[in-house]
C-alpha cells in the first residue's frame, strides 16, 4: 500500500486524470510526474467542493496539480469544538478561497482534515473525518 505522506510530498506536478463520486466515495485517477506512477485515491467524504472551469478545460495545463492535507484544527478558528470563520475579513476571505468554509459549522470531533488538489485553483476539496478515510492504490500502466 502507498504512503500518503511519502504521496503527498511527492505530488508537484501531478495530473488530473479523472474523478468520480459516488455513494459518498471520491475516486481521483492521478498520474504523479514526479514518481512516474497512476494512483487510484479513494476518500470517504461528504462535503466537497469542485473548479468545474478547471476540471472541465481538456489541457492537461488546467489540470496540473499537487495534493496538500491540512489539519482543520491548526488553520480554522473553534468555538465551543465547533469550527467557525475567523473574525478578520483579510483571514475569512483566505479561508473562502482554499474552501476550508467547507468545515463551518462542523465539530471538530467530525471532521479534522482537508483534502485538496491545488493547481490554478483548488480543483477539488473535501473534508474527512481522518486520515484513515484516504486509501491510496498504485494503479497499473497500460503504457509499453
Amino acid at each position: 500500500m502507498l504512503n500518503l505522506k511519502y504521496i503527498v510530498e511527492n505530488s508537484g506536478d501531478s495530473i488530473l486524470e479523472n474523478y468520480n463520486y459516488s455513494g459518498g466515495v471520491l475516486m481521483i485517477n492521478l498520474y504523479l510526474s514526479d514518481l512516474e506512477k497512476k494512483v487510484l485515491i479513494e476518500i470517504r467524504t461528504d462535503e466537497m467542493s469542485f473548479k468545474n472551469y478547471y476540471l472541465d478545460q481538456a489541457e492537461e495545463l488546467y489540470k496540473t496539480c499537487r495534493i496538500e492535507v491540512q489539519a482543520l484544527s491548526d488553520i480554522l478558528s473553534v468555538e465551543n469544538g465547533i469550527y467557525v470563520p475567523s473574525g478578520n475579513f483579510g483571514k475569512f476571505m483566505n479561508e473562502k478561497k482554499t474552501n476550508r468554509h467547507l468545515a463551518y459549522g462542523e465539530k471538530i470531533t467530525a471532521k479534522k482534515y482537508i483534502f485538496s488538489l491545488v493547481g490554478y485553483d483548488r480543483l477539488i476539496s473535501c473534508l474527512v473525518f481522518d486520515l484513515d478515510c484516504i486509501t491510496l492504490y498504485e494503479v497499473a500502466s497500460t503504457n509499453g
